[in-house]
């Protein structure tokens, strides 16, 4: 999917929500972010006119939006994969809408600002690519800089200020806006493979949970593992097996070092929980919203040599039949990232010091893109076969 369309289906998962009034609230911190793309339309003209006072009181209501919808949406989880991607974008038009009508007054800033559109735009490159598009420190330091010498070419406009200090930032600013846009370029040039598309605290969240959790897991329930050997050690992989209870992945997890993302229903996220579930490295899927923006979020894990974990029932079996026809998102992700399926069948109960509980790992396979469908019914198949073979494992 393109970046565009990316965005695109984002924008619809999120209006969806706005207009349903159990999910709206969760919509303020992206209503906040994207009203400063009206910045400006009303700063620019009231500054060229002259209507500095009024202009400085828009000023200080866009800043406080920037303040407040992280602050929001850390507070209330109300996080979302729209907010974080438009929230950068959403500064930069705050940003130059303030440096713009300061080129009227002070020449020199079209420095500045021809400097931010080249980061800008080799960053919008790079994040297309899927190249590094981590701010680094020197960008982190240029933002301080360039507000602070926004705010005090503001101030000239007001009163008299000290020439020599003006100058100061402004060769610091355009110092650091360099060795920033050169940081990019050199990115780009070097083909540097974007690792931020997991967070670090996510890889570190997952290995220590599992540091701790894992060992208390085997110690009450007991549970017997079979053909970790055929999980992947490097490279994409999509773990996919049956579904009866909410531990079931963790008998997956078992079976690999790896760093296993598993797609998890959007109602976890919404719990006093959802913490947890984000540290680990899960991905939100709200099941009642087609295009939700979990899908491209696993491709971009898997085509960055990622794991991704899919109950392909798409939920829970709670019926008596052997497996619920399985949905088409396993195969797409492999089709589409070259990805190995990794098929898992389990059976048993969870019980203290369980006898039953059992988990065959199958040997992984890549689906043919031409017969998708026919791709469903033979990784159903392979399920089921594994199903059966972890009943009898305990019985050798």
């Amino acid at each position: 999917m393109k970046l565009c369309e990316y965005y695109k289906e984002e924008f619809k998962t999120n209006y969806s929500k706005l207009k349903n009034k159990e999910t709206r609230n969760s919509q303020i911190p992206n209503i906040l972010t994207l009203s400063r793309l009206l910045s400006p339309i009303i700063i620019i003209p009231l500054v060229i006119s002259g209507n500095l006072k009024i202009a400085l009181i828009f000023i200080i209501l866009f800043a406080l939006t920037d303040l407040l919808d992280g602050y929001i949406a850390r507070k209330y989880n109300y996080v979302t994969n729209l907010g974080i991607e438009i929230d950068p974008i959403c500064d930069k038009v705050f940003l130059s809408s303030l440096l713009i009508p300061l080129i009227l007054v002070k020449n020199q800033l079209i420095i500045p600002v021809i400097f931010e559109a080249l980061i800008s735009i080799t960053g919008i490159i790079n994040k297309r690519k899927h190249y590094n598009t981590k701010v680094n420190i020197f960008g982190k330091i240029k933002t301080t800089f360039i507000y602070i010498l926004i705010s005090y070419s503001y101030l000239s406009l007001f009163t008299k200020i000290n020439r020599i200090l003006f100058n100061v930032l402004f060769y610091i600013t355009i110092s650091l806006q360099f060795i920033t846009f050169i940081s990019y370029l050199k990115r780009y040039i070097n083909k540097e493979e974007n690792k931020n598309y997991i967070k670090e605290e996510t890889e570190v969240g997952y290995r220590v949970f599992k540091f701790f959790l894992m060992p208390l897991f085997k110690l009450i329930y007991n549970p017997k593992i079979k053909g970790e050997e055929n999980i992947p050690k490097t490279g994409p992989i999509v773990i996919c097996c049956n579904h009866k209870h909410v531990y079931d992945q963790l008998l997956a997890i078992m079976g690999t070092k790896r760093v296993v993302h598993y797609m998890a229903k959007k109602e976890y996220f919404d719990s006093k929980f959802a913490w947890f579930f984000r540290i680990t490295g899960c991905i939100s899927v709200d099941r009642q919203v087609k295009h939700n923006g979990s899908l491209e979020k696993a491709i971009t894990i898997l085509k960055h040599n990622g794991a991704v974990g899919i109950f392909p029932e798409g939920t829970r079996n709670k019926t008596d039949a052997i497996l619920l026809p399985l949905k088409m998102g396993a195969v797409k992700m492999a089709a589409e990232t070259d990805a190995y399926i990794v098929p898992i069948g389990l059976s048993g109960d969870y019980v203290k010091r369980s006898k039953n509980l059992n988990a065959v790992i199958g040997k992984p396979f890549k689906v043919n893109k031409d017969d998708l469908e026919k791709e469903n019914e033979i990784l159903a198949k392979k399920i089921i076969s594994l199903m059966e073979e972890s009943k009898t494992i305990r019985k050798k």
